[in-house]
């Protein structure tokens, strides 16, 4: 599936040891004081600053006050909660059907992403 930032990666099956590994993996968001505890986490985060030109140091301007960026671990894989879905007529389009979804997830996850994936 293709977004705006490119591509989106999900994954379908993962070998056990790969998916233990990115079920414990998290990954801080990105702020001057940044502290990455993987190795190859920190790797690829390096390629990305890389080939994107960003500094940690950018994310201290003292010309944006209003603006704080902490940095703050985030799983990579989530398993949202309590997830339940249900259909119902849909009153705007006559003859169609739409769905309502309700779940949990962990705070600063997208449901967005949540949405796309059960789409792809």
């Amino acid at each position: 599936y293709h977004g705006t930032a490119g591509d989106y990666l999900f994954y379908k099956e993962l070998p056990p040891d790969t998916l233990a590994y990115l079920k414990s993996l998290k990954i801080p968001t990105c702020s001057s004081k940044i502290t990455v505890h993987d190795k190859k986490t920190e790797a690829v985060l390096q390629k990305i600053m890389d080939r994107t030109n960003i500094k940690p140091s950018l994310f201290n301007l003292r010309e944006v006050r209003q603006a704080f960026f902490k940095s703050t671990d985030r799983a990579v894989l989530i398993t949202p909660g309590r997830f339940s879905s249900a259909p119902a007529d849909d009153e705007r389009y006559e003859g169609k059907k739409k769905m309502f979804f309700e779940f949990d997830l962990p705070r600063g996850s997208y449901a967005t992403m949540f949405i796309k994936r059960i789409f792809t």
